[in-house]
């Protein structure tokens, strides 16, 4: 799955005063929807005037580890029979 994340440098007194935001991010899909949605929001952002860097930048991320995060399910303990206990 591709997500798009809207990543920020918010301006500071000083170099290292904030670290890196992740502003705001959409899936595939939704930017199907909306294909305008983040450069608008990156332009606002940009206009507002608080951010030294605005970037957008696309990740692959493995929908299928989201889900088993999202929706974690009993895992089976592999064991072997040895015999009957005593």
């Amino acid at each position: 799955m591709k997500v798009t994340v809207l990543f920020g440098q918010r301006k500071g007194q000083y170099e290292g005063e904030y670290g890196i935001d992740a502003i705001e991010c959409i899936s595939e899909n939704e930017l199907e929807e909306n294909p305008g949605y983040m450069h608008e929001r990156r332009e606002k952002l940009e206009a507002e005037g608080d951010y030294d860097g605005l970037a957008l930048i696309a990740l692959e991320v493995d929908e299928a580890a989201i889900r088993a995060i999202m929706f974690p399910g009993a895992s089976a303990i592999p064991a072997t029979v040895i015999g009957q206990a005593d």
